[in-house]
């Protein structure tokens, strides 16, 4: 038989329990607002280098890193990615970590 506060002990040993939800609707709307802002100036760059003729019209979404450079990249979205879906669980996880974690 369950203890009567069995639940209550177990949500305290949660990260996140109900009262967290308009929490991590700020912090998601905060990501939101701040994704925007850098879609926002790569897009008014890619405008304005375009413009002058520094770059042609696509030529970033057809761009394909290689080499070091492609390996910069993935390391940092690593570590973009484990820091936010890691910090759910409250543990610095890698992506593929995470991933496994999947049903």
């Amino acid at each position: 038989m369950d203890h009567p506060r069995a639940e209550t002990l177990k949500m305290a040993d949660s990260y996140l329990v109900p009262d967290d939800v308009d929490a991590l609707a700020r912090m998601l709307n905060a990501l939101l607002i701040e994704h925007w802002i850098l879609y926002d100036r790569v897009a008014v760059l890619e405008n304005l280098l375009t413009e002058r003729g520094i770059i042609e019209p696509g030529s970033l979404d057809a761009f394909l890193p290689t080499g070091e450079f492609a390996a910069s990249l993935e390391a940092v979205r690593e570590r973009i990615f484990s820091n936010v879906l890691g910090a759910a669980s409250g543990e610095g996880r890698s992506v593929d970590e995470l991933r496994k974690r999947r049903p």
